[in-house]
């Protein structure tokens, strides 16, 4: 994860990913490259299999009323898909070379924010009152499929799903997980906070959870204590 790009002071930025932290794994007899990494808030170069960036803009205006809005952003990008080529080495009628050793293809990813469906580039959007107490709360559900799902219309893999109900409080910019949040148990999940003091950005681990088996695509999601 990193801070969402075009984040300004005044914004909250909310960075959720999930990622596979072995360098491959095996399953239904396919072997795929993971990410090979562990958990970091702040380096844009790591890969994950899906990725959503959140930007909350508080309102502004003459009164309290018109301020007690916030105005929701997102983007999701899904990971590239990498696996072992059971065909490598084959050779090809016509061509120098054999069938490639790896096989790459794009996942997907859907995100709602409360409900709304994301357009066709992955973006999306709403808005969310403030509460008298100064918290702001609004889901956001995150559904991803790997790259050889994706490119066969299937769901053989298992997908990721990333169900969060989450809060900003208002005055002091922090976020939190509310209850009946839940995500699958693979791969480990991120979820970061952002905002600006002065003119650095400061991250803020919201929640980290380390991955499972990867058998775990295929049961319920797990809940997710809510933020004391």
């Amino acid at each position: 994860c990193s801070a969402p790009s075009g984040l300004k002071p005044g914004q909250v930025g909310i960075c959720i990913e999930a990622f596979i932290a072995t360098a491959k794994a095996a399953k239904h007899g396919f072997t795929g490259y993971g990410d090979n990494r562990g958990f970091n808030g702040d380096d844009p170069s790591l890969t994950a299999r899906v990725r959503t960036d959140i930007i909350a803009t508080r309102r502004q205006g003459p009164d309290v009323k018109s301020r007690a809005f916030f105005d929701i952003t997102q983007k999701s990008t899904p990971g590239v898909t990498v696996a072992d080529n059971p065909l490598a080495g084959f050779p090809i009628p016509g061509l120098p070379i054999g069938i490639p050793a790896t096989i790459a293809a794009k996942g997907s990813v859907n995100t709602t924010l409360n409900g709304q469906a994301q357009t066709a580039d992955g973006t999306g959007s709403t808005s969310i009152p403030i509460e008298s107490g100064g918290l702001a709360r609004f889901n956001v559900n995150i559904t991803g499929s790997n790259g050889v799902d994706t490119a066969m219309g299937t769901n053989i893999m298992g997908q990721i799903n990333i169900d969060l109900n989450l809060t900003i409080n208002a005055n002091s910019s922090e976020v939190k997980i509310g209850p009946g949040s839940s995500a699958t148990g693979y791969p480990s999940i991120a979820i970061y906070s952002y905002t600006y003091q002065g003119k650095n950005i400061v991250t803020k681990e919201v929640r980290l959870i380390p991955e499972g088996a990867n058998d775990a695509l295929d049961k319920p999601n797990i809940p997710i204590p809510p933020s004391k």
